[in-house]
């Protein structure tokens, strides 16, 4: 190979290599908007689904708040009842479940998924299906497998002790020292708080328990006598209508019982009276027949004494028939006879009642 040191030569090749790098810019180039198309029609932008999330966050902090407040006014509420404590639970299973589904969904959709906004939805939808029930019975059967189940008749005793004083502290049946509370007041915020967590304070305090267990007859006897006090109007006002409607029982059956009463001392006269007039109902009735047999006898005879001459004269005639030597005459004689006996009108007698 020569080397040639011409002008020309050295201008020429220094154009062809600045062609080539030009040419390596502008494939460089077009193979980045290439890729940027690719990426564009394969995905959107993420801020769609992380908006659609912020919004389910800031949705669910509002029942989440809800719960708070339902909970401490049934924990520590005046008249909380087992229902209301057991919708409670409900109530915080379900937003509990919803919670743990968009943790998930935060924590699994991301990156590329994010960009496609309706495949995004459908694994959240599927986080849903399986994440919501299970942690709506998961909770319960944790609870009752690691709380409820375990638990020994000593601890369920001082929960029950502990349950009995919040009552009783309610109710005003009890004092307890250095606690400053007004149970007629209405109940702020913080005395709800306490109410409801001063179960667990005092099943903290063996000494507490102890006490408790030492007076638990007469605290339960003042707290079952105040109870009953508190609602006595109420009380007394179902106990008055019971003894109203007991009343009026009595009276319909007192007036009820003289009946029978009366009933079963006429019962002698009144089986008199029914004998006797089953007696002459059987005398009128055989009177009935025997007058009935002597009508029939006398129709009878009547009928017979009509009827017997023609008999007697039939058979008459059918003996001289008989007598005939011819018995082409004889048939004709007693033929004629037949015919004339046929046309004799029938011996019948019609029921007929004895006094028409």
């Amino acid at each position: 190979m020569t080397q040639t040191n011409s002008p020309f030569a050295a201008e020429l090749l220094r154009r062809n290599a600045q062609q080539g790098d030009g040419q390596d810019d502008h494939g460089s180039s077009e193979q980045n908007k290439k890729k940027k198309a690719k990426h564009s029609s394969t995905g959107g932008s993420p801020v769609a689904w992380m908006t659609f999330m912020l919004i389910c966050s800031v949705l669910y902090l509002i029942p989440e708040a809800v719960f708070n407040a339902v909970l401490t006014t049934v924990a520590g509420g005046q008249q909380s009842t087992v229902e209301d404590l057991h919708v409670a639970e409900l109530f915080g299973r379900t937003i509990s479940g919803i919670g743990v589904s968009l943790l998930l969904a935060d924590l699994i959709i991301k990156g590329r998924l994010a960009t496609r906004f309706c495949r995004s939805l459908m694994v959240l939808l599927m986080i849903l299906v399986v994440a919501w029930p299970t942690v709506f019975f998961g909770q319960k059967w944790l609870v009752d497998y690691l709380i409820i189940n375990p638990s020994t008749s000593e601890q369920r005793q001082q929960a029950f002790f502990a349950q009995m004083l919040r009552r009783a502290l309610v109710e005003k049946s009890v004092v307890v020292e250095g606690i400053q509370y007004q149970p007629d007041a209405v109940h702020s915020a913080e005395e709800k708080t306490f109410l409801s967590v001063i179960g667990g304070l005092v099943y903290a305090d063996n000494h507490l328990i102890t006490e408790l267990e030492r007076r638990k007859v007469e605290i339960v006897s003042k707290f079952v006598r105040d109870q009953a006090m508190n609602n006595f109007t109420d009380h007394y006002q179902t106990y008055d209508q019971f003894r109203k409607q007991l009343r009026g029982q009595y009276l319909n059956y007192r007036k009820q019982s003289q009946v029978y009463n009366q009933a079963i001392a006429d019962s002698g006269v009144r089986a008199d009276e029914y004998w006797l007039q089953m007696q002459n109902e059987i005398a009128d009735g055989w009177r009935l027949y025997q007058k009935g047999e002597m009508a029939f006898e006398a129709r009878l005879d009547g009928r017979a004494q009509e009827v017997a001459p023609k008999i007697y004269d039939y058979f008459e005639r059918r003996g001289k028939c008989q007598s005939y030597n011819s018995s082409s005459s004889r048939g004709r004689c007693l033929e004629r006879l037949d015919d004339r006996y046929r046309e004799m009108p029938s011996i019948s007698f019609e029921a007929r009642h004895p006094n028409s």
